[in-house]
C-alpha cells in the first residue's frame, strides 16, 4: 500500500477575544443552527482549526470552551498526512474538496494545535476524499506520550450528507484513547472530527484507522494504545488484528 506523508506548519493569528458570546463590542458575523453567534475572527479561527464546514457545527459548549480558555487569538499549528499527495508546499486554508464522490480509500488526516501558556486545544480532522469501499466501524484516537494530561473527554463527530452523528463513548486504554465511528453512505465527503484539551510536556500522536473488512463495534475496541502501533497509536489484537488499514498518523509536541 502506498503511503505518502506530507507535513507542514500553518500559522494563523486573529484578534484576541476576551468576552463571552455574545460580545456587544464585537460585530456578529455568523450565527449557526445551534444559535451560536461568532465574530468573523472567531468564524475564521474555527475554519482554520477544523474545516470550512465546522462553524455550522459549533455548539455553545464548544464555543465557550474555546473562548474561556483563551484560544481565540492564538496561533494554529497544523500537521497533515495525505495519502494522495507526493509533495505539497502550501495550503489553501478554505479550499473545498471538489469532484464526484467515488469508491476510494484516499483520505487526509490533519492535527491542529492551538495553545495558551497553560494548555493546548487539539483538533483532529479526517476527511474522506470519496466513498469508502467498506462501511464498518473505524477508529480514531490518540496516544498521550510523556507527561501529557487530557483535560476532558474527547468530542467526536462524523458529518455526512445525512447530517451529524456524535459519539460520546471514548475507550480509554493504555496510554490514550480511541472512539469507534460507523461509516455511512454519503453523497458528500465524510469528515470525522475529534477535539480535546491537554496540558503538560510530551507528544500527542493521533491516528485514524479504517476497517478494510466488516467488524462489530465490540470487536473494533480490541486494541491497546501505545507507542509504535498503527499510526503510532493502535495495537490491535484478536478479532481486530489484520482488519485495519495501517494509515499513517500525525503528531505534535506539547510543552505547557
Amino acid at each position: 500500500m502506498r503511503k505518502l506523508v506530507v507535513i507542514f506548519i500553518s500559522i494563523f493569528t486573529i484578534t484576541n477575544i476576551t468576552l463571552l458570546n455574545v460580545n456587544a463590542d464585537e460585530e456578529i458575523y455568523y450565527t449557526n443552527a445551534n444559535n451560536v453567534s461568532m465574530t468573523e475572527d472567531e468564524y475564521n479561527y474555527f475554519v482554520e482549526m477544523f474545516s470550512e464546514e465546522y462553524p455550522s457545527l459549533v455548539t455553545t459548549e464548544v464555543y465557550n470552551r474555546y473562548l474561556e480558555n483563551g484560544y481565540f487569538g492564538q496561533p494554529i499549528e497544523k500537521v497533515v498526512y495525505d495519502e494522495d499527495l507526493a509533495f505539497q508546499q502550501t495550503i489553501t486554508p478554505y479550499a473545498e474538496i471538489q469532484g464526484t464522490v467515488h469508491e476510494t480509500t484516499a483520505k487526509k488526516l490533519v492535527l491542529s494545535k492551538s495553545c495558551t501558556s497553560s494548555f493546548c486545544a487539539i483538533a483532529v480532522t479526517l476527511t474522506w476524499k470519496g466513498q469508502p469501499n467498506v462501511k464498518s466501524w473505524d477508529v480514531i484516537g490518540a496516544l498521550l506520550y510523556g507527561n501529557v494530561t487530557l483535560m476532558d473527554d474527547p468530542i467526536t463527530d462524523l458529518t455526512y450528507s445525512g447530517g451529524t452523528i456524535s459519539y460520546n463513548d471514548p475507550y480509554f486504554v493504555g496510554g490514550g484513547f480511541g472512539t469507534s465511528v460507523k461509516m455511512q453512505t454519503s453523497t458528500t465527503n465524510m469528515r470525522i472530527y475529534q477535539s480535546y484539551d491537554v496540558y503538560g510536556s510530551g507528544t500527542v500522536y493521533a491516528s485514524y484507522q479504517h476497517a478494510t473488512t466488516s467488524i462489530s463495534k465490540t470487536n473494533s475496541k480490541k486494541y491497546t494504545v501505545g507507542y509504535g502501533g498503527y499510526g503510532g497509536v493502535f495495537h490491535f489484537y484478536g478479532a481486530a488484528e489484520g482488519v485495519y488499514d495501517q494509515m499513517g498518523g500525525v503528531y505534535s509536541t506539547i510543552n505547557v
